[in-house]
């Protein structure tokens, strides 16, 4: 080899991890079986969150599992599924479930607006509606989506991670 091809394997390792490095990696392990009108699926194993080269190391290890798997219980088809999906930040993953907050306390707003609406229209009392205990309880309903609304919009408001 000389210093070209040696050059060149150099910068193809490195955009291999770069590539590489908004990768992670996962395994899941399925039995199937059939019984007459409908299929059972059970997943019985699940992992992710690996890099490459840790997945590589452990690969071993997952086919074992499904292999034991298999002899334990030979009439069911055992299924070995890895895959790999995009790694998102941190900072990606709490602005994404930020916009899903707001979006949906918007949508219990709409919804809680347009039941007021509809039961402001429905009223047929004496009384002013205004008086009506349920249309206070609405109203109080509405405020605090409001509120809620509010608060996710600010950009001070941290939502929590789950899973």
């Amino acid at each position: 080899m000389n210093w070209k091809e040696d050059v060149l394997l150099e910068i193809q390792k490195e955009l291999d991890k770069n590539i590489l490095a908004d990768k992670a990696w996962g395994v899941k392990i399925i039995l199937h079986h059939s019984t007459g009108h409908c299929a059972i699926r059970e997943t019985v194993y699940y992992n992710k969150g690996f890099r490459f080269q840790c997945f590589m190391k452990w690969i071993w290890y997952f086919r074992y599992r499904a292999a034991l798997f298999q002899v334990q219980n030979p009439k069911w088809c055992v299924e070995l599924v890895t895959f790999d999906y995009e790694m998102k930040s941190t900072n990606m993953q709490i602005e994404k479930r930020r916009k899903d907050i707001i979006a949906a306390r918007r949508r219990k707003l709409t919804i809680a607006k347009n039941r007021l609406a509809d039961y402001a229209k429905q009223y047929k009392g004496l009384f002013p509606i205004t008086d009506n205990p349920n249309y206070i309880k609405s109203m109080q309903i509405v405020q605090n989506y409001e509120a809620l609304l509010k608060e996710a919009e600010r950009d001070s408001f941290i939502p929590i991670l789950v899973g």
